[in-house]
């Protein structure tokens, strides 16, 4: 009787079978551990160091268009997807973030050219009112909504800016400034 190919792949597919089946885990052999991490607030560590209260994320752009105008200029702009984000490990941590933005902006074509900001205002605070603190976004009151990363939309900006002597042509870009600060409120005076 005469080998045929189809013989000699049932014989290696039967040898493969039983060598699986006599590798089996034993019934109780295998045992595993659950693990639970538990966050606690920094406040539990003792160190009153600030490594964990980080400003995290501000705005990329305001991005304004205007027509030419003669000498005053209100501009405002509705944002999506702008966001300031602190990132807070204690509860019970006071904090501020506070925005300024620059006295001037500077002309694109000639920097020796300045217009004075006159307004700036970020969802209705305005950063050049005097008396203003700047406070965009503060701690909440709720230790556990103040801990990790906490974000607040900006959805509005607005300003104003004057050209006195009528400086500006089309196509010009004039350029400023809006610096954001993170403070633990103990030590802002």
């Amino acid at each position: 009787m005469a080998w045929k190919p189809y013989s000699i792949v049932v014989c290696l597919a039967s040898l493969l079978a039983l060598a699986v089946t006599d590798t089996s885990v034993a019934a109780d052999a295998r045992k595993e551990t659950d693990s639970n991490i538990i966050i606690s607030d920094a406040s539990d560590v003792g160190d009153s160091s600030q490594d964990n209260l980080i400003l995290e994320e501000v705005p990329m752009e305001y991005a304004f268009r205007s027509l030419l105008e003669n000498r005053n200029y209100e501009l405002e702009a509705q944002l999506s997807n702008q966001f300031v984000k602190v990132v807070n490990d204690r509860g019970s941590r006071n904090w501020v973030v506070k925005a300024s933005v620059s006295d001037f902006l500077i002309l694109d074509r000639n920097k020796e050219i300045k217009f004075p900001v006159t307004s700036f205002n970020i969802d209705g605070i305005d950063l050049k009112e005097i008396g203003n603190s700047g406070i965009i976004f503060q701690a909440s009151s709720n230790g556990k909504e103040n801990t990790g990363l906490l974000s607040k939309p900006i959805k509005n900006v607005s300003m104003r800016f004057v050209d006195a002597d009528n400086i500006l042509n089309e196509d010009d870009t004039v350029k400023g400034s809006i610096q954001y600060f993170l403070y633990d409120t103990l030590l802002v005076k």
